[in-house]
């Protein structure tokens, strides 16, 4: 059956042509809309903000909605740029302050005592009269460049003072000729401590410093490793593997800080001659086994014996005489 072709008000076309040629008609006899009159994306580019800033100008009052106009074109075009030559929005001040955030421009705009006219949502949406603001950034853009920023120079990696750095290999080399004078790194070693806190002793007497590179007497510094001890020493003559670990045992010992170097018990100072005597009776290590168990216990696996078998010889329980293995060969 051969296909009838299509219909349309009694006519058949046989093509296109009539197709196109009624599209042409209808865009012809369809009403234009005026220039005088445009819609909210025309609004929002002709004030410098957006839709949503229009659609809250037209409830506030700053913008009329017109009736019987075209319904896709509510305002007078005259009216949207008489508006925009009074108020102008952030995002304008930016592009033409090139401040590149909006923080940074509305920054700039508490510095010029510049208020906001009328803030179009909380913390938001913000327009200023245009003359005062135009006038502040022309006056802005007429100001000097500011001078490049000078940085200090760049510090040595390390510790200030510490052996590798320039001043530590400075008082190394001086040591070497004067042994009597010594530097930080050299006394902290003395010590058993930090640099940080050799120039706290220092700040609060114990040490006297005279000069920079080798500024502690030897003597001296030796005569107070005798009165004094830090947790580090203490960690290690007692086997234990935590700073928090070693101020339990201490408190538990009844042993008080001398003075605190640091706020809280970061670096507590204890009297040597007290955790002398301490550290000279057996030490138990979780209230359960002293020192020299845990010392034989290591001695046995060092020498080839498995953890199991050891613990078995010397009766400790398995997951304590493990933990103790784990805890010697990560400090390793």
């Amino acid at each position: 059956m051969r296909k009838q072709p299509f219909e349309f008000e009694g006519e058949s076309w046989p093509d296109l042509k009539g197709l196109a040629g009624l599209i042409e008609q209808e865009a012809e006899s369809s009403p234009s809309v005026s220039p005088e009159w445009v819609g909210n994306a025309v609004a929002a580019e002709i004030l410098g903000t957006n839709e949503s800033a229009v659609w809250r100008l037209m409830q506030v009052g700053k913008l009329k909605r017109h009736e019987r106009v075209p319904i896709y074109a509510p305002f007078r075009r005259s009216e949207v740029e008489r508006l925009a030559r009074e108020v102008i929005f952030i995002p304008e001040i930016v592009q033409i302050g090139r401040f590149g955030t909006y923080r940074r421009a509305s920054t700039w705009l508490r510095q010029q005592d510049l208020a906001a006219l009328l803030e179009l949502k909380k913390g938001g949406w913000k327009l200023y009269r245009r003359s005062p603001v135009e006038r502040a950034l022309k006056k802005r853009a007429e100001a000097p460049p500011r001078p490049p920023r000078t940085l200090p120079p760049r510090r040595p990696k390390g510790v200030l003072h510490g052996p590798n750095s320039p001043a530590g290999k400075l008082a190394s080399a001086r040591e070497s000729c004067d042994p009597c004078r010594i530097g930080f790194s050299t006394a902290a070693s003395l010590l058993g401590c930090t640099i940080f806190a050799v120039q706290k002793l220092t700040a609060i007497g114990k040490l006297e410093q005279r000069g920079k590179v080798t500024p502690y007497s030897r003597l001296e510094v030796e005569a107070l490793a005798r009165e004094i001890i830090f947790v580090p020493e203490i960690m290690r003559r007692a086997g234990l593997v935590s700073h928090r670990g070693a101020m339990r045992w201490l408190k538990r010992e009844g042993v008080t800080p001398l003075s605190l170097l640091k706020g809280g018990d970061r670096l507590p100072v204890f009297e040597r001659v007290p955790l002398e005597e301490l550290l000279g009776k057996p030490i138990t290590i979780g209230n359960t086994h002293s020192r020299e168990d845990r010392g034989r216990l290591l001695e046995l696996v060092a020498s080839g014996s498995s953890v199991h078998a050891a613990s078995k010889l010397l009766e400790i329980p398995y997951p304590t005489a493990k933990s103790w293995v784990r805890d010697s060969r990560s400090t390793q």
